[in-house]
């Protein structure tokens, strides 16, 4: 991979601005994307931007690893029958639920109103939520990589709908990845080819690129790295691929949020917090979330007709310890009569 590639992510990375003081007991509002950040999105497909604070990504980190090895790394480490890790979607681990929402407060609370702001922002539209889980990899059991570094590239589009893609930007995704550890060159990470967002994934009925070297004039893969608390935002349209570990003592811990734009919703979605098996889960998390998070997981937004004294009355009823007065503050003239 070119020298200058890795540079440029890095100093983008260190040049970013820090995270802003809590905007709610939900974490960290985060910063703002800015327009040159939005831009470089658009044509690169990708962004890593330090995003929440140290605290706040020591306690999810030390919950992600309950739930990824019932104990610590380090005593994962020093297990010599450690198996390798479950996905988090197509394999659950065996200490806890990796899919959002995980029951862990620490994790759950990352979802906040400023990371949906930034994700409608690369969005162009509303987001909905699509799919989130935790995405864990550990060095010394590592199986996910492929053989040769022009192998396993692929797109995500296929975690979320059963059409294959389209060449109109309005129909991508994007995934939000928060790294729940450091990410360097050592800790095998993502590998991504700017740009194909537009250029690629059009032109694939399948998910994959079986081999790079046959697609003349692609960039070269660069390494998307940050440290822990950074997020990496790409479009799901992106060629990127798993590389293998240097320091196989190390993790690396993704916790992912893929979200669409509101007008592709009902033909795109991967998982619904609504499905019998779902809904134990998504219930103690509408309690204690706020309405953002809530309409980005479907939910009418506050001011819309659904919100009536009846329907609010109701809700109290279902949900006796939600704060229902962003819906109360918003209702109509009409609504209220």
């Amino acid at each position: 991979m070119p020298a200058s590639s890795i540079s440029t992510l890095s100093s983008l990375a260190q040049s970013s601005t820090p995270p802003s003081s809590p905007l709610s007991p939900h974490g960290q509002c985060g910063p703002v994307l800015s327009a040159a950040e939005l831009q470089a999105f658009a044509r690169d497909g990708y962004l890593v931007k330090p995003w929440f604070d140290a605290p706040t990504i020591l306690a999810a980190r030390t919950a992600a690893e309950r739930i990824l090895y019932g104990t610590t790394f380090a005593d994962y480490l020093a297990d010599p029958a450690a198996k390798p890790l479950g996905d988090g979607m197509n394999q659950q681990p065996g200490f806890g639920r990796a899919e959002f929402p995980t029951g862990e407060t620490a994790l759950d609370s990352l979802l906040t109103d400023g990371l949906l702001t930034a994700i409608e922002n690369l969005l162009g539209q509303p987001p909905v939520y699509l799919n989130s889980h935790i995405f864990a990899r550990a060095g010394s059991t590592d199986r996910r990589h492929s053989e040769h570094p022009w192998q396993g590239y692929h797109y995500d589009h296929d975690t979320y709908s059963m059409l294959p893609p389209s060449a109109d930007a309005a129909f991508e995704a994007v995934t939000a990845s928060i790294f729940l550890t450091d990410v360097t060159l050592q800790t095998a990470p993502l590998h991504v080819v700017p740009g194909t967002h537009r250029t690629e994934a059009p032109r694939h009925g399948n998910n994959a690129v079986e081999d790079l070297r046959t697609i003349p004039g692609l960039p070269a893969p660069v390494p998307a790295i940050g440290p822990a608390g950074s997020i990496l935002f790409y479009s799901t349209y992106l060629l990127h691929a798993a590389v293998p570990f240097i320091d196989k003592r190390s993790q690396r811990i993704f916790y992912g949020f893929t979200s669409a734009g509101i007008g592709h919703a009902a033909w795109s979605r991967f998982a619904t917090p609504y499905r019998y098996g779902m809904r134990e889960h998504f219930m103690p998390y509408w309690d204690g979330c706020g309405a953002a998070q809530r309409t980005y997981c479907g939910w009418p937004a506050p001011g819309h007709p659904y919100y009536t004294d009846a329907t609010l009355a109701a809700l109290a009823q279902r949900y006796p310890r939600m704060d229902l007065s962003a819906y109360r503050q918003a209702l109509s003239p009409i609504s209220a009569g």
